[in-house]
């Protein structure tokens, strides 16, 4: 095989794991973010096999109130009618800013913007070290990556991609 067409299968091959991978991790993602929900864990350490620290897991916003100005229209009335110094053309952005701020606190209603309640997320800070630990335990045998990874077989990769039969 010839060094560009070896170059160009390794792209290929490396998409598709990439592809696999960072849907696996999304799933991971989505199961942790369950289970820390159920369990009410707020931090989690991400050990290697052997009990070394490598990375901290923890969820990342959530209940917090947000104000999000629905209809620029109305909140412009309102500033007008409430607050008419503010007003340049448009509601200064200071203000904009500090506005909302304040109505996610306090909750209040103001025509045009609507307060929305943020959703938890999972967030991973690696340890100093921690990505090469991994690298190490990878390439030493220590971390089994199929496992790890959870990547389909073959054959259900080949059921996830296949067209559907009409019955």
């Amino acid at each position: 095989m010839s060094e560009l067409k070896e170059l160009a299968l390794r792209v290929a091959v490396l998409k598709a794991l990439s592809d696999q991978v960072t849907k696996a991790g999304s799933q991971a993602r989505a199961e942790l973010l369950r289970q820390m929900h159920e369990a009410g864990a707020e931090k989690v350490a991400a050990e290697l096999p052997g009990g070394r620290k490598v990375a901290s897991v923890s969820l990342a916003g959530g209940h917090k109130v947000s104000a999000v100005v629905v209809d620029e229209a109305e909140l412009l009335a309102w500033v007008r009618e409430q607050r008419p110094e503010e007003l340049e053309e448009r509601i200064r952005p200071a203000y904009r800013r500090a506005l909302l701020e304040e109505l996610a606190r306090n909750g209040e209603e103001v025509p045009g913007v609507e307060l929305t309640l943020s959703t938890s997320y999972v967030s991973n800070r690696f340890a100093t070290g921690g990505q090469h630990a991994i690298a190490q335990a990878w390439s030493s045998g220590a971390l089994a990556l199929p496992e790890v990874l959870a990547l389909p077989t073959a054959e259900q990769a080949a059921a996830e991609h296949a067209p559907e039969s009409e019955a």
